[in-house]
């Protein structure tokens, strides 16, 4: 019993994470990039608003360095800010 139990919650954790790298990769896959979505079609005609807001986000960091800073951050609970209301997602 105790090693079905160890099964279960090893495949849970390990299916969780493998949803967090797909969402991690498919936010890089957007058309246009992240900047965009973040900040609207706009802000490609201004590159140090561009350059502000991949520093303030990491953007400018390593891929690898960006995948990890994304997943402790998740797992200590801070999910970002919110697009719509500019506020930690946490507390909405």
């Amino acid at each position: 019993m105790g090693r079905y139990i160890a099964t279960r919650i090893l495949t849970a954790c390990l299916t969780i994470w493998g949803v967090a790298t797909i969402v991690f990769v498919l936010m890089h896959l957007i058309p246009g990039g992240i900047v965009e979505a973040l900040a609207g079609p706009a802000v490609a005609q201004r590159p140090e608003l561009v350059a502000r807001i991949m520093e303030k986000y990491g953007l400018d960091q390593p891929l690898i360095v960006q995948y990890g800073l994304w997943l402790g951050n998740a797992l200590r609970g801070d999910l970002g800010e919110s697009l719509a209301s500019r506020s930690s997602v946490s507390s909405e």
